[in-house]
């Protein structure tokens, strides 16, 4: 009986252990997760394209705190990180604003550690990288930048993770061959696999040489059926009215960084498309019809890749050409779609219902300032902000989202970017590091 008491004893006496030692795992646990919260910083980057003077792009980031920006501390304050390329200089807008039409100058893989950023370089026909430290310090990766073997004028990266063989990662660049500063190819798209360090390796036979005057602008990438290993890339094909050439390609993305078309797909009406979105919950594409101010809708085939035109809604603004669809902080991500529309420096939301098939509008959005020119969007990682970048006043705007109902107001003046005459910043990339 004894025994039975103190056996019972011993078991007892363990149990406030047990719950000390719980207790303290879990306030370990929350303190270090409270640390990294305190010190992650949510961080937004541009690129300056300085194409005016030699060498002289760079890529500025800024923190965000309550929606004010600060340079990142140990950033280079006057020049920001030289990406040691040059980006495209026009004076006089020789070819109109055709060469700064496009999306994902500069992109940022989070899955590498440390994670990675990448930036075009228009002028010199290359592209730069970059690690990325904590706070959001940026250091050139070994042998940056780096030559694109065929093609001029990059201006959008498309980008997948881990998806080749020996752990490599596939890029993809987009050049759109309209510099009005250098004797320009045929667009194309030029094929890259990038190793466990984030150095990418140019593979020659990896091009596809598109139709000349197409003018690409924008590289967006999905996984299809994971099962088939079938990935995928999306390209708009800007064009004037009545070519047949407007519209969006797919193409399935091979094991040998090569690209293979599948199909291509538009609206009859036949406008030029103009920057691309994908819904993350469903597998519909939104893409930017500027002439006729309308959202197209399309669809695409997870298992084998083909696109199709659904149907289109009206924008209520001028020249419509960039499309983000979120924030991230509500559900997974695809409650509105914001479309921004530098002709009337304006940003439409829509709702979006019946798996991400049918837009709805709920604001109509005026950015501040005197004629403002609506560009390039990109959340911030809390989903609290939306970034617009106005290239053609050099300023970055930080708009705030309603979490409810999606729509924006603007509280804080926008950051004034350091770019030249002639000097259009182009590109957003955001993270938290």
């Amino acid at each position: 009986m004894n025994e039975l008491l103190n056996g019972r004893r011993r078991r007892w006496s363990l149990i406030p252990l047990f719950l000390v030692l719980v207790l303290g795992t879990a306030l370990i646990v929350h303190t270090r997760r409270s640390l990294h919260a305190a010190t992650t910083a949510n961080v937004v980057y541009v690129e300056t394209n300085a194409g005016c003077g030699k060498d002289a792009n760079a890529v500025f980031g800024w923190t965000n705190v309550g929606g004010k920006l600060s340079l990142i501390a140990g950033e280079p304050i006057t020049t920001g990180w030289l990406t040691g390329g040059t980006g495209v200089c026009d004076y006089n807008q020789v070819k109109g604003i055709t060469e700064f039409d496009a999306d994902q100058q500069v992109i940022i893989s989070s899955k590498n550690n440390p994670p990675l950023l990448y930036a075009v370089n228009g002028h010199s026909n290359n592209f730069s990288g970059f690690q990325i430290a904590p706070g959001g310090v940026l250091s050139g990766l070994i042998g940056s930048p780096y030559k694109i073997p065929t093609g001029t004028d990059p201006v959008s990266i498309g980008f997948l993770y881990n998806i080749l063989s020996g752990n490599e990662s596939w890029l993809g660049i987009v050049n759109k061959g309209a510099d009005p500063g250098q004797t320009n190819q045929a667009p194309n798209i030029t094929g890259f696999k990038v190793d466990s360090a984030g150095v990418p390796q140019a593979v020659t036979k990896a091009v596809v040489t598109l139709t000349a005057g197409t003018s690409p602008s924008q590289l967006i990438t999905a996984a299809g059926s994971t099962a088939k290993k079938l990935y995928l890339g999306f390209l708009d094909q800007y064009q004037t009215q009545g070519e047949s050439l407007a519209g969006v390609d797919s193409y399935k993305i091979l094991g040998d960084v090569g690209l293979s078309l599948i199909n291509f797909a538009a609206n009859p009406v036949d406008p030029p498309t103009l920057g691309l979105a994908l819904n993350p919950t469903a597998r519909v594409l939104y893409a930017g019809f500027p002439t006729l101010n309308e959202v197209g809708v399309f669809f695409y085939d997870a298992n084998k890749g083909t696109i199709s035109f659904s149907t289109a809604f009206p924008d209520p603004g001028k020249g419509v050409g960039w499309l983000v669809v979120g924030p991230p902080s509500i559900g997974h991500g695809g409650s509105f779609l914001y479309a921004s529309e530098p002709g009337s420096g304006t940003i439409t939301v829509y709702s979006l219902t019946f798996l991400g098939t049918n837009l709805t509008q709920v604001q109509h959005f005026t950015l501040s300032g005197t004629t403002p020119s609506a560009g390039n969007l990109a959340f911030d990682p809390t989903g609290n902000y939306l970034y617009c970048l106005d290239s053609a006043h050099a300023m970055l705007h930080v708009l705030n989202i309603d979490q409810k109902k999606g729509t924006l107001t603007e509280t804080n003046s926008p950051t004034a970017i350091a770019a030249g005459s002639g000097e259009w910043p182009l590109g957003l990339a955001t993270g938290q590091f």
